[in-house]
Parts: structure tokens; sequence; C-alpha cells
């Protein structure tokens, strides 16, 4: 008791030493009473000179201050009734959170959170990081060596999740998806030791969706890796895919898009190709809405065969958003609703204060915080400063804020990512139904060879792979009736997928509009040579006519291929005069094909030769089927001479908005679109689709 009174004298005296601040009240009350005075001299003088409205509309603004004064005064009487309740001799700095987290209860005697208890202090906590080991992904999953032995293991696993699915026919839903990123360590307090433990996350029920932050260096491609492999190892296709967005220049998923869970991959190299995978998103996010609403169900978890998770991962979140600012709302908007469709986002950013938008940070559950360079961000993502004085000497480790508390891990490594992916392949050739459709596709090729096999039924229709490569069809048949005869011009790009584009005949003439050397004779040598088969089964009758006699120079599609000349057929003297005095015919009339190059002059109106009188005729002849091609759609009327049009853009905005493509398309345009051979816009219906189409017919 001595020693106590000793001791709050000495304490008495020391204060009495330290000079008397002012309280920060009192600060407040002349900061508020200063302008309250200032403003009451100006009413008063705007009363002395009589501009009594001018002193009626400063009276809110005094009352402002008034009421503002007074509630800051009731708040701070409020704070000061209620006595501070602190651990002893322990800072607010210090106690990161560790008022509100759970202590261990007295029967366990363990807890794997440092942080909660009390007597752990910042420098121990960062002694204990440095004793957590670097630890293969492998070994502690404990997948055997063989490759054979690696592949047949996982393919197991897998089986045992479809068969568990299968049993389940009516729900049979993935509520979970836990997958050993990292190992952390666990204390016993009750001996003062520790052990170590593997490190889980789980998207569904720490998410929906995770927000990963980093300075360089800090290891965020190292988690994300570690993640993406571990999830890959223990959930077949059927249940988990990917769609990678890689805005390092695709270095952090150079081999993990080879998993056969991965349905997209992008990179900024290419942005033409990342805005089809945020229209392929879009798509996705309005389809699984379509099959719960059907459904009548309240999330995909509750519909019958749901579609698997679908994580969306965005490595260098900062950069998607600096080089695509209008799209960050379809984000938004998949942040929103991707819970309850099963969709989820794992956002990798270097700076995460400003990036994200408060929709998206209100649904972001799972904050990853690697080593950041001020205590600002990291007190922002985790509640703690600790993240900003993680020694850069050890990439990996990370602290998870999903609980009351956050907690510290280092990420495993994956150095043989190689063949646990070589071995997913083979899992999934093994016990798998085929390879998983990708989302979207590339863009349209620069350049597409002749097209070998010749067809003009919409029985089948040829798309890309992966690499862009065209999948063969199975059977080729021919639809050899006026109803049903199409041309194969080339590939159609419909925003996702590029898909074979076959133009129907019975729909009326076709007019093709383009400059020299762009591809508008190859287009109707193209025509010709699929329009022979149909021809030599009687469909139809092919007339060929070139307007132009001394036209002869070569158009080019490709500079490396050779040249493809215009149409080669003999050009008769005259059009073919109709007979109008014999009898009429008990047979249908003959369905006449005309392909017509260089037909400028024939649709100037101002012509008077026969031949365009007659041309123009057969343009509103029905049965006469018109191709043409002209330089330019200054005569060309829509639809009195054409129903379908074949536009290839010029660059000018306003000749390519009157050959008819919508500005919308235009807007979309780059420069290969200008410049390409073969690279077209086809206007029918009203709708507006970008085609490349094929060098020639072999």
């Amino acid at each position: 008791m001595k020693n106590r009174t000793q001791q709050q004298q000495s304490m008495h005296a020391s204060q009495d030493k330290q000079p008397r601040q002012i309280p920060q009240s009192t600060w407040l009350i002349i900061s508020m009473l200063a302008p309250l005075i200032g403003q009451f001299a100006v009413a008063c003088v705007m009363a002395w000179q009589g501009h009594w409205l001018l002193m009626i509309m400063m009276v809110p603004s005094c009352l402002a201050i008034v009421s503002t004064l007074i509630v800051s005064q009731l708040r701070q009487r409020q704070t000061q009734s209620v006595p501070a309740q602190s651990a002893p001799g322990q800072s607010t700095d210090q106690s990161y959170r560790s008022t509100t987290a759970p202590l261990p209860s007295a029967n366990s005697g363990f807890t794997d959170n440092p942080i909660a208890s009390s007597h752990y202090d910042q420098q121990a906590i960062l002694d204990d990081i440095r004793l957590l080991p670097s630890k293969e992904l492998r070994t502690q999953l404990c997948l055997p060596t063989d490759p054979t032995a690696l592949w047949q293991h996982i393919a197991h696993t897998w089986s045992d999740r479809i068969e568990l699915h299968q049993h389940h026919h009516a729900y049979p839903a993935i509520t979970h998806l836990p997958a050993v990123v990292g190992i952390s360590v666990q204390h016993d307090n009750a001996i003062q030791s520790s052990r170590m433990q593997p490190y889980t996350l789980d998207i569904i029920a720490q998410g929906p969706h995770a927000l990963l932050a980093g300075t360089t260096g800090s290891g965020k491609s190292y988690v994300l890796r570690t993640w993406v492999l571990s999830l890959a190892l223990a959930y077949p296709p059927s249940d988990v895919q990917f769609i990678f967005l890689d805005f390092k220049g695709g270095s952090t998923f150079r081999d993990l898009y080879q998993l056969p869970h991965t349905i997209g991959f992008v990179s900024d190299l290419d942005i033409s190709h990342a805005l089809r995978a945020l229209a392929a998103i879009k798509q996705e996010l309005q389809r699984r809405e379509h099959l719960v609403a059907i459904h009548h169900a309240g999330d995909i978890n509750h519909i019958p065969q749901p579609p698997a998770r679908l994580l969306i991962i965005i490595d260098e979140f900062h950069a998607l958003r600096a080089q695509l600012p209008d799209y960050m709302d379809r984000l938004d908007h998949l942040a929103t609703l991707g819970r309850s469709l099963g969709m989820h986002l794992i956002a990798c950013t270097q700076h995460p204060m400003g990036q994200m938008s408060t929709n998206m940070k209100a649904n972001i559950g799972l904050h990853i915080c690697l080593r950041v360079r001020d205590e600002i961000q990291s007190r922002e993502l985790i509640g703690t400063t600790l993240a900003a004085h993680f020694t850069p000497d050890i990439p990996g480790i990370a602290m998870s804020d999903y609980e009351q508390y956050p907690k510290i891990w280092r990420a495993l490594t994956a150095t043989h990512a190689d063949q646990e992916i070589l071995a997913c392949k083979r899992a999934w050739q093994a016990i798998g139904d085929g390879a998983i459709p990708m989302l979207f596709s590339q863009p349209l090729p620069k350049y597409l060879p002749a097209y070998a096999q010749v067809k003009t039924s919409t029985d089948c229709t040829r798309k890309t792979d992966n690499n862009g490569n065209m999948q063969q069809c199975d059977t080729a048949s021919f639809a050899l009736d006026r109803a049903h005869l199409q041309l194969v011009l080339g590939l159609a790009d419909t925003g996702t997928h590029c898909i074979e584009y076959q133009l129907a005949l019975n729909q009326g003439n076709i007019a093709i509009i383009g400059l020299p050397t762009r591809g508008t004779s190859t287009i109707l040598n193209n025509c010709l040579a699929q329009l022979q088969t149909a021809q030599a089964h009687g469909v139809c009758t092919i007339n060929t006519y070139n307007m132009d006699t001394a036209y002869g120079e070569q158009e080019v599609c490709e500079p490396s291929l050779e040249s493809s000349q215009s149409l080669q057929m003999p050009q008769p003297e005259r059009l073919p005069q109709s007979d109008q005095s014999s009898p009429a015919r008990q047979t249908p009339p003959e369905w006449h094909i005309d392909l017509v190059d260089e037909a400028d002059q024939w649709l100037n109106p101002m012509c008077d030769d026969p031949q365009a009188t007659l041309f123009r005729q057969y343009l509103a002849d029905p049965n006469h089927t018109v191709i043409f091609a002209t330089h330019s759609a200054r005569f060309v009327r829509h639809p009195d001479h054409c129903s379908t049009r074949i536009v290839f853009a010029t660059g000018d905005t306003a000749t390519d908005s009157i050959s008819g493509i919508p500005h919308a398309a235009l807007a979309t345009c780059t420069e290969d679109d200008y410049h390409l051979a073969g690279r077209a816009f086809v206007l029918e219906h009203g709708s507006c689709t970008k085609i490349q189409c094929y060098s020639s017919i072999a």
C-alpha cells in the first residue's frame, strides 16, 4: 500500500510539472464562434444599410453554426461520461482489434490468432513470420510425384465429386470451395508453444468476392497461382471454371490458361480481346439470371443441374480500370449479383485505395493484404498497420481479414505447376465429357485462307477453338433449292464468338460496296465458285457480267499470296432480252443469278445505255437475284436496288454513314477494319455484322 501511495504521488508530481494544455473542446468552441461573430457583424451592417433581404439570407447559416456547436458539445459530454476501457500498458496503435477479438477458451488452450492475444506485440508477430517455412503445394496436398500416379490421383478425386453430385439429382449445388493456399501459425497459450497448420481460403463462404493487394514483389501473382492450382487439383471443370484477365502482359497466367477449367484468357496486349471478355461475362451473367428466373429460385444453388462456379480473376485491376474505364459498370454489376448467380470476382491490385467503387467494396467480403508501402493502405484493408512492416525478403506473406481479426499466413509455392497442369488435362481427358466450351473466342483473324469445303446449307456452323483454328463440321450437305440456297462468305463476329457467316440468296439483291484492293471481286469469284454446284443441279442459271471491258487490274486480297483476278467469264455483247411474245410456260420461271462487277456506271440514273436500263430492270425482277460490286454507295438505293449490303469501311465517317454502317459499329472500328482486305460489314434486316471474308474458294 505504501508503495502504491508513493507511485501515485510521483505521478501527480510529474503531471504538475507538465505544461497545461487547452482542452480540445475549447478550441472547437472558438473555431465555431469566430465565423458566427463575423456573420453576425455582417448582418448588422446589412440591417444598418437597409438591405433586409440579404440580412435574412444570412440567418440560416448562423443557425447552422449554432446547432452544430450544440450537437458537438452534447457528444463531447457523452464521450466523457463513458470511461475508456483498455488493457494496461497497451496503446491504441498496437491493439489491432484485440479489444473486440474473442479470446481462446480455457479448455482448448490453442489460438490461431496471435493478434488476439494481448501479450503479443508487433515485433513478436514479425518474428513469428520468419518462422513460417516455404512449403511446396504438392507436398502440402500429399500428391504423388510420379506423373502417371499424379493424374490418376486427380482423376479419382474428381470422380468422387462427380459421383457425389450424381446422387443428388435435384440440387447438386456447390456451397463451399475450400482450397489450401498457405501455412499459418497456431499458438498454444497454455504452454507458450506454436505449431504450423495449413491455411484455407473459401471464396464462397468468405467472399463472395475477394480483393488481393500488395506492392511490387510482395507475391500477389504467387498467391493467385497457388490459389488457382489448389482449386483445380481439388475440383473438376464441371464444378469450377476460370476466366483470367491478365493486365500484366500475360505473365501471371502464362500457363494456367491450359487448365481444362479455363474458359477464357486475355491480356492487356490485345484490348479488343479484353472487350470481348467483358461482353461475354455480361452475357453469362444475364444467362444465369434467366435460369434462376425460369425455375423461380432464389439463387443458382436451387435450380436443377446448376452451372459451375465461375471465378473471374483479374491481375493488376488498376491497369484494367485505367485502360477500360467505361466498362467498370459491368464489373460493379457482377459484384452485386455474382453471389446468387455463382460468379465470383478475385481482383488483384497494387493500389487498393481509390480503385474500387463503393458498390464493389460493399460486396467484397475477403481482403488479402500482402506487403504494402504505407500503413494507411494496410489499415484500410485489414484494420491494422502490420502489413506495412512485412519484410521484403520473404515474399508471399499475407494477412486475410475475413473474421473479427486478421490472420497471418505464408503462401505455398507451385514450382511444379507445369506437371500439375498436364496431369489435370490428362485426368479430364480420362473422365470428362470433352473440352469445356470457351466463353468467348479470339477476335476476327486478319486473314482467312482459301475455303476448301463448299457448303450452301445452314445444317452446320463452324466455330473457332481457343487457338483460333477452325473446327470442321462432320458433314457438308447442299440445300439445292431456291428457298434455302446460301453462300459462305467468311467468319462473322458476334461480339463474343467468331462463327461462319452464310448469306441467304432468297432475300433479294446483294450489293458489294468497297474500294479496289479490298476484296469486292474476290467475293464475286467466291460466290461464282459456290453457285456452280447449284447450277449443275439445275437450281439456277448463272450470268456473269463485267461492264468495264478494259478492267484487267489484279485485285490483291493478301500481299503474300498470288493476286486473284476479276471475273473471267466471257462477257456477252448485250444483256439477253426477255421474250414478251412467247406463250406462258407451265413450269416455274427460271431463276437467274447475275454476278456483275464494276456496276457504278450502270447504277448512274443519268446513264442512257440500254444495258444500264436492262440492268435496273433486272434489279426489280423477282426472277433475278443480282450480286453486284460497286466502288461507292453514291447511286445505290436501299432497299430499291438491294436488300443486303456488304460494305468495306473507308475510315471516313461521312462516307461510311452514307454506305449504311451504323455509328455504333463505327465507334468500335480499329485500323484493321479500314485497311484489311476482306474485312467488311454485312447490313441486312436492320442488323450490322462484321465479317472477314475468305481469300478464295479452293
